[in-house]
């Protein structure tokens, strides 16, 4: 009889050595098995094996015999006690995704995972992991946080990269709820995770160390929406892709200049929102972006001077809380005579907003 799928029960404590019988099995998922703390080494007779689940278990350590699973093309491990991936991971030649959401106990990626010629999802959340080594530049997603280490990873070399996610912050906040359930319809043979992941094109940088984001313009190319947090001692944004439509930048405390320069001559960028950047001072090439159609900046208290709005033809709504100060009553900050009827402007906290 020939088995494809095969699921154990969330009760189970042991996996019978007899799975290795099972050499035609495609599928293999013992989710949720709290008990389980080691899978038996006939694991790497399964020659035939492409998905392995082992998410919501106790296993802390997946033996070496996993490398023997050549067909082996996605990993599953999240919500697990795993506290460290196999250090020959690099002989799972076919590996196209590894999913690690909430890895409480992750503490060592092995350097030899550069040698995953085929890898394109890395995710792991939520991670004791101190050093990152060089990953393999396949990955077009990539989702890594921990709370043991402030060090931002070295990526110069993922140029592909659709989907980005750093957090290396004492408060790791990343928390891709929607992957475990995405990982468990694919183990059902329904579609591949990757897909929708790469469309979303976003990336997300909370690192507390990076003075500058230069350093991973080359893995931004293809991100539409770029979300920077808690870079506390980020002091500039600048060089941004040209294919961006949203950025947000929240909680930036020493960052004082932004260059959006590069970006007037690509009509992209649709929506702009600031927050709780108390010393940022000058917004270069913000007059110039026509596409714009939101701009919030709030609790920015040294940025004051909003430009003509005149060229903002596609405006919809602005908040800027900073110009109801007096200096900025004082100045001229829009023409609204030139922006269509339709378009909502709104001045946050303005008694008499200018309409």
């Amino acid at each position: 009889m020939l088995i494809e799928s095969y699921y154990f029960p969330t009760s189970i404590s042991q996996v019978p050595s007899s799975i290795g019988a099972l050499i035609n099995l495609e599928r293999l998922a013992i989710c949720g098995a709290t008990y389980l703390t080691i899978l038996p080494n006939s694991i790497g007779m399964l020659k035939c094996l492409t998905k392995l689940d082992v998410s919501d278990t106790g296993i802390a350590e997946l033996l070496n015999t996993i490398i023997n699973l050549k067909s082996l093309k996605a990993l599953n491990m999240s919500h697990s006690c795993m506290q460290k991936l196999p250090e020959a991971i690099g002989m799972l030649e076919k590996l196209e995704e590894i999913y690690g959401v909430n890895c409480n106990w992750l503490e060592t990626i092995p350097g030899d995972i550069v040698r995953l010629p085929s890898l394109k999802n890395l995710v792991l959340t939520k991670t004791r992991v101190e050093n990152v080594p060089k990953l393999p530049q396949s990955l077009v997603c990539l989702c890594l946080s921990s709370r043991a280490s402030e060090k931002a990873p070295d990526i110069s070399n993922l140029v592909s990269l659709r989907s980005l996610e750093l957090c290396f912050t004492s408060s790791t906040s990343i928390g891709w709820k929607t992957i475990r359930g995405d990982f468990c319809r694919t183990m059902r043979g329904s579609r591949h995770v990757a897909k929708e992941t790469i469309d979303i094109a976003c990336c997300k940088l909370e690192l507390s160390t990076i003075s500058s984001i230069s350093s991973y313009s080359g893995c931004l190319r293809y991100i539409k929406r770029l979300e920077i947090i808690n870079c506390k001692n980020l002091r500039q944004i600048g060089q941004l892709p040209f294919s961006l439509t949203e950025l947000m930048v929240n909680n930036c405390n020493l960052l004082e200049v932004m260059d959006l320069s590069n970006l007037s001559n690509f009509k992209n960028l649709k929506d702009l929102e600031e927050w709780d950047c108390p010393r940022l001072v000058e917004i270069q090439g913000l007059d110039k972006l026509e596409s714009l159609e939101s701009l919030i900046i709030g609790r920015c208290s040294s940025w004051l001077c909003l430009p003509d709005l005149s060229n903002w033809k596609k405006l919809k709504m602005w908040d800027v809380d900073a110009l109801t100060t007096y200096l900025a009553r004082g100045k001229r900050v829009a023409q609204t005579e030139d922006l269509p009827l339709s378009h909502r402007l709104r001045l946050r906290g303005s008694a008499n907003p200018e309409y």
